[in-house]
């Protein structure tokens, strides 16, 4: 089976929220910041007359390659990333639309954060197994359960200094 757009749109279009899939539309998922007088002239890949801003913002928002939207004079311009040779100037004289992606962090978390709080899960565990007190390590069912993060991963005590027997 061959996956073309109809499956990037359908990826596009979810959220990963706790293990599961949840659909949402892309005013949910993306919004726009507003710059006056901004353009980047040489990142054009669509252009339509006439537009008006929501047109203009509504082509964006569903057009997965677009990063800004440009209206000015009655025509909307999609750039694409990167965006190079910026202008901001009052000679401009128009608007630009920079869609970013919104998040909510109750339910959308970045990969970057959740490979962070494994990271530091899987330090926390290997300095728990180094300790010198046997009674201060975790038990091994608890540490086959901590990657998964079934169990917390409590902060080991600081280390005793070492002392040297000869």
């Amino acid at each position: 089976m061959e996956v073309g757009l109809v499956g990037l749109t359908a990826f596009a279009n979810s959220m990963i929220t706790k293990g599961q899939i949840v659909n949402a539309s892309q005013e949910d998922i993306y919004d726009f910041e507003t710059l006056i007088n901004t353009d980047w002239p040489t990142s054009d890949y669509e252009h339509f007359v006439p537009g008006t801003e929501a047109q203009c913002k509504r082509s964006c928002i569903n057009d997965y390659f677009c990063a800004v939207a440009i209206l000015g004079e009655g025509s909307c311009w999609k750039k694409k990333l990167p965006l190079s040779n910026g202008r901001e100037d009052n000679v401009v004289n128009r608007q630009a639309f920079l869609k970013f992606r919104k998040s909510d962090p109750r339910t959308l978390l970045s990969p970057l954060v959740l490979e962070t709080k494994k990271n530091q899960r899987t330090l926390i565990l290997v300095g728990s197994l180094l300790l010198e007190d046997p009674s201060l390590r975790p038990t091994m069912r608890k540490v086959t359960q901590m990657p998964e993060g079934v169990v917390e991963v409590d902060v080991p005590p600081c280390p005793s200094q070492v002392s040297f027997t000869s």
